[in-house]
């Protein structure tokens, strides 16, 4: 892979870092990849060739490619960490995956005018980012170096997610709208940033597994003139953690002499919810789906939507949040999203819920949990997140073959 013509643009009104993308040994066309913002901080957007290294290594490595070649400087500190984070994921996903040379100018000097000590988040308006930054408020008053400033709305990550999705940029203005009611009430800038770096290589699986904390630190050296340190969300707890794409082990090794990532503090899902749901503005502005629905923040349907209002439910506080349209839950729904769930996140944040519903009196829920904490449980998890379902289609086959046979029995 070759990475070149990295240059400023300007389009329709919007200021841009772009660079051209060309693939060497994968058969795919060249493609420009751009960051851009709007006019308001225009002036806080770089040019940054570390930028386009951080978020074209892993689809390079991961595609096949034998080398990235870059053009301009790139950070020997963020050289250095992508080479231990490329070893580390051939150590998660196997010796298939080749190490990819990077082939560049290193220099180890800061070129960055930045000279403050200021925070920013990734701010999706889910419940991780939300609970960064409500925990960051909590924990460091305005003026501490540490306290987030600036929070960072991404369009090109979950809405329009590759470049045959639509951009439905109405759905990310409602999106604004809704993280500027928090962001308000926090006191930070809220900054839009618009980039197809996913478009690489958009693969759910890909992006999930591997991509996402490279994609959401590339965005970040896009801002060294504006920020020193990038608090990236966690996902879950210690007892949970599991190679991913964005893990403590990683994100770290993206940050540069210019910027510092911060893989930010890990906690249990049940305990993010529960501070969440105390602060009213954020419980009333909640974004965990990605459906992108026409109508609503959360459609209240999908698998997401319903693991985050059965952990509503189970403290009392469902019925308050207005970001859902729909404040009840049935056991079979529950027993959908379940599926979606590896074992151990099941067990540590599903099988917890037990007796915060019995509590509620949801015994119905609390039983469909731990119906599913049973053998049939855990093989309908193992099936489907190992196997796609084929143990289920194969059961569902055998049981209409009985039917068959037993019914030409009873008329014969």
């Amino acid at each position: 892979m070759e990475i070149k013509n990295i240059r400023e643009e300007t389009r329709d009104g919007l200021s841009r870092a772009v660079a051209t993308v060309v693939w060497e040994d994968v058969d795919k066309a060249s493609l420009d990849i751009y960051f851009e913002t709007s006019d308001e901080f225009r002036d806080d957007l770089v040019v940054n060739p570390n930028a386009f290294l951080v978020g074209c290594c892993l689809p390079a490595m991961y595609l096949g490619e034998k080398r990235i070649k870059i053009e301009g400087e790139v950070c020997s500190i963020l050289h250095k960490g992508i080479v231990t984070n490329i070893q580390t994921f051939r150590k998660w996903y196997g010796s298939q995956y080749r190490p990819i040379q990077i082939d560049a100018n290193i220099k180890a000097s800061s070129t960055s005018t930045n000279r403050r000590n200021r925070a920013g988040l990734f701010f999706s308006g889910g419940v991780d980012s939300i609970f960064s930054l409500r925990n960051n408020r909590l924990t460091y008053p305005l003026n501490h170096p540490s306290s987030i400033k600036d929070c960072f709305l991404v369009h090109g990550f979950d809405i329009y997610h590759d470049e045959n999705s639509e951009k439905k940029f109405d759905i990310f203005d409602r999106a604004m709208k809704s993280a500027a009611e928090v962001a308000k009430e926090a006191q930070v800038n809220l900054i839009p940033v618009f980039t197809n770096v996913r478009h690489l290589y958009s693969d759910v699986d890909f992006w999930i597994k591997w991509f996402h904390g490279a994609a959401l630190s590339s965005v970040a050296h896009c801002f060294t003139s504006r920020i020193s340190m990038m608090y990236i969300a966690s996902t879950d707890s210690p007892r949970n953690l599991q190679p991913w794409g964005s893990h403590p082990s990683l994100d770290r090794n993206y940050s540069s002499l210019d910027l510092k990532i911060i893989h930010d503090k890990l906690s249990a899902r049940i305990e993010k919810i529960k501070i969440i749901a105390d602060w009213d503005i954020a419980l009333q502005n909640l974004r965990v789906c990605t459906i992108n629905h026409d109508k609503f923040l959360n459609c209240g349907r999908c698998i997401k939507c319903i693991k985050t209002m059965a952990m509503l439910l189970a403290i009392g506080k469902l019925k308050y949040a207005e970001a859902f349209p729909i404040h009840d839950l049935s056991p079979q729904e529950l027993k959908r999203a379940f599926r979606h769930q590896n074992q151990i996140d099941f067990k540590i944040n599903y099988l917890a819920l037990v007796d915060l519903l019995e509590a509620q009196k949801r015994y119905d829920l609390a039983r469909a949990i731990l119906d599913d904490a049973g053998a049939k449980g855990n093989i309908r998890r193992f099936d489907e997140q190992c196997l796609g379902g084929k143990l289920a289609k194969l059961y569902s086959f055998f049981l209409k073959v009985a039917h068959s046979v037993k019914l030409n029995f009873n008329i014969n």
